[in-house]
């Protein structure tokens, strides 16, 4: 066991700094192992770097655990991108969440370069990030389709 918990102890450091998706990777391990007590240490010092970073997932998990171990952190706070603030035409699509055509249990439905299509399955989240943030529904559902085409929109999702 003590094997085991050198081992994670070591990991997380590793899988912080190499960043992007290992930074989150080490933070929902932090999370994952907060009750194990002989890796609170390590993970402790994890934590500030976590509750700077600019990633909110990362950032959320950083704060949870500031709040279980008592710890103080400072919230990061900072201006969203301009693309949240560019003021859309009035789209009544935007507020329209519909199946792409020909889905089903069976079937993923057919493949469209509409963002409208591409973000139909986030209605939920996305009406509460826009009551939650004031920014239209419409400039939200524009930006996830942007981050979905930039980690491979329809060609990611055929594969």
């Amino acid at each position: 066991m003590k094997t085991v918990l050198l081992s994670v102890a070591a990991l997380l450091p590793r899988l912080w700094q190499r960043g992007d998706y290992f930074a989150l990777e080490a933070a929902q391990i932090a999370w994952e192992c907060r009750s194990v007590e002989a890796l609170n240490g390590s993970l402790a010092q994890l934590v500030p770097l976590m509750a700077d970073s600019d990633d909110i997932a990362i950032r959320r998990i950083a704060m949870m655990l500031a709040e279980e171990w008592d710890l103080p952190v400072s919230k990061k706070h900072g201006n969203l991108p301009s693309t949240y603030t560019i003021i859309l035409a009035d789209d009544p699509e935007s507020q329209r969440f519909e199946t792409p055509s020909g889905m089903s249990l069976t079937s993923p439905g057919l493949y469209a370069d509409d963002l409208f299509s591409w973000t139909w399955m986030l209605e939920n989240p996305l009406r509460i990030a826009s009551v939650a943030s004031g920014v239209a529904l419409s400039n939200l559902r524009h930006r996830v389709a942007q981050l979905m085409s930039r980690i491979g929109g329809n060609e990611q999702v055929r594969s």
